[in-house]
């Protein structure tokens, strides 16, 4: 049994190469720990709840003559018919959205919250949600009651018990009858608090589409042969029965069909229309990888420095072989090593982890602490990467140490294993993985960037908008707000938006009758309300017709359309044609030209813009030229004077616009940080591999320096085979890269293309760097005693 103490004595002796191969491994280890997390996180989500393979959301799809919706949304009466009308159901859940943001008053604090939802009391029977006081079964049984999440009741009722007090929620009064822990980030529905539903909440109308819905079947039910089959049946027939039977009655040409989503894996699938923001199942499989591929860089990494170090201590191993030392025993003394070194390299790993967590939290969005690391599912993680590295990768430096022959090791005549090949695979497996993933990268980079730079049809930057909730009887308020922006020096134009215009934020949805030739067609199309400093302020050209100008008409009597909307309908004069919206048939008095209110992931849609009628939800303020109001302390000051009851929230609109690509920019981040550690791990196994080649030439190269041969000769010498063969790898992983990244350019309707600048700045980078290496690393043998690198025992 060998002591620890042996082994360190043994790295120590070689100081430096210990030292790059310790940093290598244990950065490719930490990557791999963060890797695993994030993946882990990502498949576990919504994993806390107990029935979570019983949950599934009912969704809607929307079918009209010549356009299909999918929205999450479905009628009010699901949950009851669910319920009253299938066995199979053991529970159900409504809940609705209060709104984009829901003002908070407690005492005189204002608060602003996002995802603020009422649900029925049966959701704490549905979902897992942990309460940490009140009674789960009747928290939401009576009106006007709220449930707060932890951190919520901490921020609104510092150092007191919240139980039994008061909030006021949009003007009305709910008291707080529990307290429940925070909803795990990695949830696909997340809010601050829960509040009841009551009365006026619920129509129980079959077209009041205002609802999020989640069913939970029961588990033997669910076991039944051809259960999905009858139960689909069974919807279909309800549909019919309460949807598409009386919209047929009413000669409408739109239908209905209810579709049952499992919670388990929702997180990946699809986005629906008015959905929670999804995951993407590619990226985790395409950062597993990546955790792979620097795993094996570590581990090819760690075998050419035991090789070196080996090559330095042939003579300790031909000594222990004179004395009697068996091959089994070799064998097991140098794993030994392996596994005491790869220990350490996982010790100091778990440090950089902890440090970099809080990085990698922002990078991530996500909430990772030193904690996760004990989680059981990651445990599992770190015991395969000891058993890999330990004892896979640090088998084959211990069976070429322990077959070293007594007599050639006595003398110091020791060749490598397979020369040349082994040094050209290992060094070609990682520059190939690392030039792939920094060309890749390169790419996912000039699409993000090129997606910022598109032209969206409408004006984002030195936009401010300042959010409050739609409220005709404060139209009044929002016009004195209006005019005294448009005092302000740096202010360009302000418009009032109602429902549905902040462009990048969830697109409001709607059925409008179309009357061409005496006949009628309804079809769902996205609106929003504007007044007439609305296409102004954000850039928005009309093509044809006009824009609204103020007049009284304009309020309740015309609408406009964009492009999309006059190509979907086939018009060839838009201006003689009338919309039914809210009742009544409304003139279109012009055409505005398309914008991409929605992502670039989406097509421009056909969109209906009406007048906002008083309800105002945001303020558009644009600004001359780049300036930004630099008194927002006066704008807030003002703000409060004419609204006392609302906090003053706002944003930047390219704030908005951008956040709709979140994922790819967080997996970009990802990607980058990790792409670029490769690399720094590859041109460290470089470093250790032409310190090797240099030990092996020990004495040409001192011949060569004896006999005058300049030192750019010497470097040539060594680089050239390196140098040659990583250009020979960027050539072969090129057309690889070119052919991925197409394919993945395909997921965008609009992309930029592939710039062969990209190729050439990565292998320009590459070769130069590598050629850098290689010279530190020669200077630092031919100018040094080789013992210093090489401790020879």
């Amino acid at each position: 049994m060998v002591k620890p103490g042996i082994y360190i004595r043994i790295l120590l002796k070689n100081r430096l190469l210990s030292a790059i191969s310790l940093i290598g491994l244990a950065l490719g280890i930490s990557s791999c720990i963060f890797i695993s997390l994030f993946v882990i996180d990502e498949f576990t989500y919504d994993s806390r709840h107990e029935n979570l393979d019983r949950i599934f959301r009912v969704t809607t799809r929307i079918n009209s003559e010549n356009s299909t919706e999918h929205v999450v949304i479905s009628p009010s009466a699901v949950a009851d018919a669910f319920r009253e009308n299938f066995p199979e159901v053991s529970e159900a859940v409504r809940f609705m959205n209060m709104g984009t943001e829901t003002t908070i008053k407690r005492g005189n604090l204002l608060f602003k919250e996002a995802s603020v939802f009422k649900a029925d009391s049966s959701v704490f029977r549905v979902f897992s949600y942990r309460i940490l006081k009140g009674n789960p079964r009747t928290a939401l049984a009576a009106p006007q009651r709220v449930v707060l999440t932890e951190s919520i009741a901490k921020k609104y009722f510092a150092g007191e018990d919240p139980m039994g007090k008061a909030i006021n929620m949009s003007g009305r009064e709910f008291l707080v009858t529990g307290i429940m822990e925070d909803i795990p980030l990695n949830s696909d529905l997340r809010f601050p608090m829960l509040a009841s539903m009551d009365s006026s909440d619920y129509s129980g109308d079959w077209f009041d589409f205002s609802y999020i819905n989640y069913v939970m079947f029961d588990r033997e039910s669910m076991k039944a042969p051809g259960f999905r089959l009858s139960l689909e049946k069974k919807i279909a027939a309800l549909v019919e029965d309460k949807i598409n039977g009386p919209l047929r009655e009413h000669k409408q040409s739109t239908t209905c069909t209810l579709h049952l989503q499992p919670l388990k894996g929702l997180h990946f699938q699809a986005p629906l229309l008015y959905d929670t923001p999804k995951g993407n199942r590619n990226y985790s499989f395409i950062f597993s990888s990546v955790a792979f591929l620097i795993l094996i860089i570590a581990c090819l990494n760690y075998i050419n420095f035991s090789i070196v170090q080996s090559v330095g201590r042939s003579k300790e191993v031909g000594v222990r072989k004179v004395v009697g030392a068996a091959f089994s025993q070799l064998i097991l003394r140098y794993i030994g090593e392996s596994l005491f070194f790869t220990l350490l390299a996982l010790l100091l790993a778990g440090a950089v982890t902890v440090v970099l967590m809080p990085v990698f939290n922002e990078l991530t969005a996500r909430n990772f602490t030193a904690s996760h690391l004990l989680d059981p599912k990651v445990l599992p993680v770190l015991l395969s990467i000891l058993f890999v590295v330990g004892i896979i990768a640090g088998s084959y430096p211990a069976f070429f140490t322990s077959s070293i022959r007594p007599v050639q090791a006595l003398k110091g005549k020791v060749a490598t294993p397979a020369g040349q090949f082994v040094r050209k695979v290992s060094i070609g497996i990682q520059f190939f993985i690392s030039i792939g993933l920094l060309i890749c990268t390169g790419i996912v980079s000039g699409q993000m960037s090129f997606i910022k730079k598109y032209d969206l049809g409408f004006r984002k930057d030195n936009v401010l908008v300042i959010t409050s909730p739609a409220d005709s009887s404060r139209y009044d308020k929002f016009r004195v707000f209006k005019q005294y922006l448009r005092g302000q020096a740096s202010v360009q134009s302000v418009a009032l938006g109602g429902v549905g215009s902040l462009p990048g934020s969830l697109q409001e949805m709607g059925s409008v009758t179309i009357r061409t030739d005496g006949k009628e067609d309804v079809r769902m199309v996205s609106f929003n309300a504007v007044d007439e400093d609305y296409l102004p302020s954000l850039g928005i050209g009309i093509v044809q017709g006009r824009n609204f100008d103020g007049r009284m008409s304009d309020f309740k009597n015309s609408v406009l359309v964009n492009e999309a909307f006059v190509k979907m309908m086939g018009w060839e004069n838009p201006l003689a044609q009338q919309v039914s919206w809210k009742g009544s048939y409304r003139n279109v008095i012009g055409v505005v030209r398309d914008f991409h209110f929605r992502s670039l992931y989406n097509k421009v849609e056909p969109q209906l813009i009406t007048h906002h009628g008083n309800d105002i939800s945001h303020v558009f303020v644009a600004f001359h030229g780049s300036s930004l109001p630099d008194r927002m302390d006066d704008l807030n000051k003002k703000w409060n004077e004419i609204f006392p009851d609302e906090p003053f929230a706002y944003n930047f609109l390219d704030e908005t616009v951008n956040a709709q690509y979140r994922n790819e920019q967080k997996a970009m981040r990802v990607f980058t940080c990790f792409s670029a550690l490769t690399i720094v791990i590859s041109f460290l196994g470089l470093f250790g591999l032409t310190s090797l080649t240099v030990y092996q030439r020990k004495k040409e190269v001192g011949i060569r320096k004896i006999a005058g041969a300049p030192y750019i000769s010497i470097l040539a010498l060594f680089a050239r085979e390196y140098v040659m063969l990583i250009v020979f790898l960027i050539l072969l992983v090129s057309p690889l890269c070119w052919w991925v990244m197409s394919r993945w350019l395909e997921s965008f309707p609009f992309r930029d293309s592939i710039n062969l600048s990209i190729f050439l700045a990565t292998s320009a980078c590459t070769v130069l760097v590598s050629f850098l290496t290689i010279a530190f690393a020669l200077s630092r043998i031919s100018t040094s005693k080789l013992t210093t690198l090489i401790g020879e025992q």
